[in-house]
């Protein structure tokens, strides 16, 4: 229902304003907020590949502990140490 949509929304965003601001564990637990409410959502997976994106850029590579069970499907291999 609209509650839901709404948590989504509200996830999605929590996880772009945290990657912005460099809170990445934060971001990555908002962005896998979103996927338990909806796995099909693809803008949440677009924001995941920036949030990719800025960790290697950073090249802060993210060891695989640090990753959630229901996420670790999509992480790209070079990154994961």
């Amino acid at each position: 229902g609209k509650y839901t949509i709404r948590l989504l929304l509200t996830y999605n965003n929590l996880g772009v304003a945290y990657s912005r601001t460099g809170r990445t564990a934060s971001a990555y637990f908002a962005y896998s907020k979103v996927l338990e409410i909806n796995p099909h959502y693809a803008e949440c997976y677009n924001n995941i590949g920036l949030y990719w994106s800025k960790l290697k850029e950073d090249s802060r590579p993210l060891k695989i502990s640090q990753v959630p069970r229901n996420l670790s499907h999509i992480l790209p291999r070079f990154i994961i140490t």
